[in-house]
């Protein structure tokens, strides 16, 4: 993969394919991005750079066969086997800011603002075919950040909304089930200002981070029932006066880390079903938070930037430590020059969704059914065990008892050789001391 001064490298979701860019964005270098594929490390397509573009420029979709890039009134999607422009002509999404694929479908989510008294809109289309799924218009909008759940069951657009005067603002969460017939669509406004928004991953769940301050703010989670068929968003509980700005999902879901941004590195770990924090720590200076794909450990970490002259105060602090998911620390590591932290992946599930919810419902009867087998391994053991101990104890007062012959055996050689005087009670005198405490004291009337 030759290609002078990568600055981003990012792999297709698949691992079929890489993406590396220079970070030259002004639209002359022809080779500023290129496309790769893994297995062969062939180049196979190379793309200039619009200026003020932002990574990642360009993204593909969940199963790798299509990748897209933002223009300037459309999206460009390509396909990654022709590596030709679909219908040679972009999707046409007039004055488009932010797009995104769905994580699990060919689906595409982008916003557009108001323009020319047209509303501001939120657009899920079929790139393929150009169809629109869903859309959502909207008014009085400053600004839109789209939020997929990582199985692609919901997506949220945080709407930061003004009133007509313009002076005040607040946040509606428009959240679309994508599971459910015509994908429909709830609400949610929030009048504080919103700090934090994102998903449980692989649950229905929630969470933001909000409030009038910025020291202490409020964390509040919510459900939306089901994947599929559920209820209407139902907050939960709230979490108040806390520092966290950000929520660090367990990739298991249930467990989050709470954490601020600020240089103090403070953390909490919190148990989302139990309403109750587990730990409350700390990692100066930690500015990169990686759960391990299982969900059972999470690194904490402090990385310098590798072209940044603010590397420097990094240095004293980079390195990484581990953790349980209760917030038990494992393992402290520290690195002279750090600049990444990675897990390994873990290999997708072979279970279909259907299998992994069948196992979920059977869950009690599998624990009860092998707690049994454990609960009797457990008593072999401990039979094995008594019987050692039994085996040795027997052995010791053999020993005993074999000790206490001979030492009986050489006091009686003694005496007969007059090497040793058998003691007499006669030479002792014996004296016998009493004490007496008073332990209570009560006086009653005649």
């Amino acid at each position: 993969f030759a290609h002078r001064g990568v600055r981003n490298l990012l792999f297709s979701p698949e691992e079929n394919f890489i993406i590396t860019w220079n970070g030259r964005d002004d639209n002359t270098d022809p080779r500023a991005l290129i496309i790769w594929d893994i297995k062969t490390g062939k180049e196979l397509r190379s793309f200039k750079v619009f200026q003020g573009s932002e990574w990642p420029i360009m993204r593909f979709s969940a199963d790798d066969k299509y990748f897209a890039r933002g223009t300037q009134d459309g999206i460009s999607v390509f396909d990654s086997k022709t590596l030709k422009l679909l219908e040679k002509k972009p999707v046409k999404a007039k004055g488009m800011q932010q797009f995104d694929w769905s994580p699990s479908d060919n689906l595409i989510a982008y916003w557009a603002p108001e323009v020319d008294n047209m509303p501001a809109r939120v657009v899920l289309i079929d790139p393929v075919t150009r169809r629109e799924v869903r859309s959502k218009n909207l008014f009085n909008v400053t600004r839109v950040q789209l939020h997929w759940q990582d199985e692609g069951d919901f997506l949220c657009a945080q709407v930061l909304r003004h009133t007509k005067s313009g002076k005040t603002t607040f946040t509606n969460f428009e959240i679309f089930r994508m599971r459910d017939s015509n994908i429909p669509n709830e609400m949610l406004e929030v009048r504080d200002r919103i700090e934090h928004f994102s998903w449980e991953p692989k649950g229905h769940r929630f969470g933001i981070i909000h409030g009038p301050q910025d020291n202490r703010l409020d964390i509040s989670f919510y459900t939306l029932g089901a994947i599929e068929g559920g209820d209407k968003i139902e907050k939960l509980y709230t979490v108040t006066g806390k520092s966290a700005n950000i929520l660090h999902w367990s990739p298991a879901g249930n467990n989050v880390i709470l954490s601020s941004s600020v240089i103090s590195g403070a953390l909490e770990f919190w148990d989302v079903d139990e309403n109750m924090s587990t730990c409350s720590t700390e990692h100066f200076m930690c500015n990169e938070i990686h759960w391990d794909p299982s969900g059972r450990m999470v690194a904490t970490v402090v990385t310098q930037p590798m072209f940044e002259p603010s590397s420097m105060k990094y240095q004293l602090e980079n390195g990484f430590n581990l953790w349980t998911f209760q917030g038990v620390s494992l393992r402290k590591v520290k690195m002279e020059h750090f600049y990444q932290f990675s897990w390994r992946p873990r290999p997708k599930s072979t279970l279909t969704k259907k299998e992994v919810q069948k196992v979920m419902k059977r869950l009690r009867g599998f624990m009860s059914k092998y707690s049994k087998i454990d609960q009797l391994r457990k008593k072999r053991m401990d039979t094995a065990a008594n019987a050692e101990k039994i085996s040795l104890l027997g052995e010791f007062r053999k020993r005993a008892e074999e000790r206490a012959k001979r030492s009986a055996e050489l006091l009686r050689v003694r005496l007969e050789m007059g090497l040793w005087e058998e003691e007499k009670e006669e030479e002792y005198e014996t004296l016998t001391e009493t004490e007496e405490y008073v332990l209570n004291e009560k006086t009653e009337p005649f």
